[in-house]
């Protein structure tokens, strides 16, 4: 049985619930600019990073309103989106304090790998009180592409130093899978806003953070063993 030595975590939508609070953010400020903004919209963006997202807001909406007026949707609903997210309006997942308490019991090394922004983790992290549950963070200014591409799951796995086979992702989005497979990291998914894809291989996929402990338990040994 293979000896699990660190968990590579998501954050958005896996350790907070900050999806549903940039959606909802997104959609008050998108209908002010009276921009035909929905669910399916911001569904469709998800799991990639900023510079995909706004160049997927210029293509659906240049034609409408304009280059600029684009520029300036993105920066106020950007803006509108941390300043809930200030507020606390992002809450953490369930099961999040609890598997963190359990890796730190099992000794099990914790990193995060986000294609969010330093700021906006660090942000998150702190107002949901996990921020030092984690020995390092990696962001979409680490590497030279965000997910699906492997490079954030790359990284930490270099950082961590260990062989792949005692690494775990957890992931709630499909190009988080992708991301893990091509990095060659065992990945579990645990669905947000969207099922899990059919078309890409996982170790298993669980309900919520709550059920990791005991997949891990009947599946991994542990340093404390």
């Amino acid at each position: 049985m293979t000896e699990l030595k660190a968990i590579i975590f998501d954050m958005d939508g896996l350790l907070v619930d900050s999806e549903t609070v940039y959606y909802e953010g997104t959609q008050q400020i998108a209908d002010e600019f009276g921009l035909p903004f929905t669910k399916e919209t911001y569904l469709a963006g998800l799991g990639i990073s900023d510079e995909e997202l706004h160049l997927f807001y210029h293509k659906l909406y240049d034609d409408q309103i304009g280059y600029q007026e684009v520029e300036r949707f993105i920066v106020v609903s950007y803006a509108h989106c941390v300043t809930l997210f200030q507020a606390g309006r992002a809450q953490l997942k369930s099961g999040a304090r609890e598997l963190l308490a359990f890796c730190h019991e099992k000794k099990i090394a914790t990193v995060v790998a986000s294609s969010n922004s330093r700021e906006l983790i660090t942000l998150l992290l702190e107002k949901t009180g996990i921020f030092n549950q984690f020995q390092a963070i990696f962001s979409v200014e680490d590497v030279h592409r965000a997910k699906p591409d492997p490079a954030l799951f790359l990284a930490a796995a270099k950082h961590l130093g260990y062989d792949k086979e005692s690494l775990l992702v957890l992931e709630d989005s499909k190009n988080g899978l992708i991301a893990a497979n091509q990095a060659g990291i065992p990945v579990i998914m645990i669905p947000d806003l969207l099922p899990a894809p059919a078309d890409v291989p996982v170790l298993t996929v669980l309900p919520q953070l709550d059920s990791v402990p005991a997949f891990l338990l009947k599946n991994y040994q542990f340093g404390d063993d």
